[in-house]
């Protein structure tokens, strides 16, 4: 929703700027270097799931890289999982043991998987990939 909101933003400040900038009235300011920062291209790791973080984080991460960006991501078995959507699970839904961080704890009829996290359990709703009850999910390809 909020790409949706930005991209909403962006159609009203060019249609309030372009015409400002044909007729050459809109104002130039000159960019000063010293308050000026970078900050480097995103890449592929970053879209990684670290499974040991706590489930909040993790869902976080996975709504900042759903579409119509590249998804977050998990292995399983060599294969790459990409997470599209996800929530948050209330420990007291379904009381289950503690296991280790990545581990599939359920798959419901739907193909939607249960995982734990490093605190807390994480609902993976929709996903390109396969698992099953039990895997451990992350490590490298």
């Amino acid at each position: 929703t909020l790409y949706e909101k930005i991209c909403r933003m962006a159609e009203w400040g060019i249609a309030e700027f372009l015409p400002g900038l044909k007729a050459r009235t809109w104002g130039r300011r000159a960019q000063d270097h010293s308050k000026a920062t970078y900050y480097r291209k995103r890449t592929e790791v970053d879209g990684f799931i670290d499974w040991a973080q706590p489930a909040g984080q993790i869902h976080n991460l996975i709504r900042a890289l759903t579409h119509p960006y590249c998804g977050a991501h998990t292995f399983y078995r060599g294969q790459k999982i990409i997470v599209w959507k996800s929530s948050v699970i209330d420990r007291h839904e379904l009381p289950l043991p503690m296991d280790k961080p990545g581990q599939v704890k359920r798959i419901n009829d739907d193909g939607r998987a249960w995982a734990q996290c490093g605190s807390g359990l994480l609902e993976i709703v929709q996903y390109q990939g396969r698992v099953e009850i039990g895997a451990i999910l992350g490590g490298i390809k």
